[in-house]
């Protein structure tokens, strides 16, 4: 059974307050006092009940991550690194999955609201903006991850989406190839039309005129991708090289 402040309190001989300050290092609190209680907490192997410490500093020391998949390689990668790094800091990360879906983005964000979240890190599914006006003018900390709105004024980190693509689709027509198959995401995604903005240019610089069947927008998750693939693979007129 989990130990409580309380217990501590009743056992050390003071009040609930008390205990609470010495174990948070209050200056009100004697040196002997605090020794004692922290004592007693070790024995009793004590462990703070963080989600009440963060309601009353208001600050819980959580960093949101909403994610389309953790288990992409891509996203992996990355829950790496905000790990690293908001546990360099004192931080804790909580991840949520969406699956590309709307209603699980909301529903993620729901939750990272109720848990008082300190900030949260967001790859949106990108159907409409008003849940991220909606934490804007609840002042809770955002930065939007791959993806970005550019209707509305909000922190993001991405990648030259439009370069990345120009440069993969020209190394192929070097290579010799004219008939290039393109998996992308939904099309709502700007990350998706970005890298298909940079697939028509290179395409257009080869004197290759863009044909529409090559390009499969699907759901960001690997079995609609795998499908797309066999399915281009299997037509008549394949591609030679597919950029995905």
């Amino acid at each position: 059974m989990r130990v409580t402040l309380k217990q501590i309190a009743e056992r050390a001989g003071v009040s609930l307050n008390t205990a609470s300050r010495a174990l948070n290092d209050k200056p009100d609190i004697s040196k002997e006092t605090k020794a004692r209680i922290k004592a007693i907490a070790r024995q009793l192997n004590y462990v703070p009940h963080g989600l009440a410490r963060g309601l009353a500093s208001g600050n819980s020391k959580i960093i949101g991550l909403v994610v389309s998949d953790s288990a992409n390689p891509f996203y992996g990668k990355m829950i790496r690194g905000v790990e690293e790094v908001v546990s360099a800091h004192g931080y804790s990360m909580l991840l949520c999955n969406t699956s590309e879906t709307h209603d699980l983005e909301l529903r993620a964000l729901q939750v990272l609201r109720e848990k008082r979240v300190d900030g949260i890190l967001l790859t949106s599914t990108q159907v409409g903006t008003r849940h991220v006006v909606e934490l804007q003018d609840e002042r809770i900390p955002l930065v939007l991850i791959n993806r970005h709105f550019p209707a509305i004024r909000c922190d993001y980190v991405i990648h030259d989406n439009v370069r990345g693509a120009y440069l993969a689709i020209s190394h192929l027509v070097s290579l010799g190839h004219r008939r290039i198959g393109f998996i992308c995401g939904p099309l709502r995604l700007s990350s998706a039309r970005e890298r298909r903005s940079g697939y028509l240019k290179a395409l257009a610089e080869g004197g290759i005129k863009p044909e529409p069947g090559l390009v499969v927008s699907v759901n960001l998750i690997m079995e609609p991708a795998y499908r797309a693939a066999v399915d281009l693979l299997q037509r008549s007129f394949r591609p030679t090289a597919i950029f995905t």
